[in-house]
């Protein structure tokens, strides 16, 4: 079979992600609950707080967003994302595709937010 287009899906439009997004969340919430020296449920009405802030709006916040709101620094989460992100190894599957099959290819991007 000749690979002749790749599609990128950044935030689960094609694929869903939904075990992907509850573990981050699940360790950000976790990681309040240590630092900020407040029970895990605590951490869990904080974060669910700002979601309904953002219900019945056309805003689809991001992590940065949410955690912004809840105090968690920008390193932290970005740690965060970057040790669930490396467990999927999504990028290094995407390269070996490429490098196995060669040559020129379409590359589309689906997500919501660019």
């Amino acid at each position: 079979m000749k690979l002749t287009t790749l599609i990128f899906d950044m935030d689960g439009v094609i694929v869903d992600n939904t075990f992907y997004e509850e573990a981050v969340i699940k360790s950000i919430k976790e990681w309040m609950a240590k630092n900020f020296s407040i029970s895990f449920d605590e951490a869990d009405k904080r974060w669910n707080k700002v979601r309904e802030t953002t219900k019945g709006t056309a805003l689809r916040p991001s992590y940065k967003y949410f955690c912004e709101q809840v105090d968690v620094p920008k390193a932290v989460y970005l740690k965060i994302h970057k040790d669930h992100l490396d467990k999927l190894k999504i990028h290094q599957e995407a390269i070996d595709i490429i490098r196995k099959h060669g040559g020129k290819y379409s590359i589309f991007v689906a997500t919501e937010r660019l």
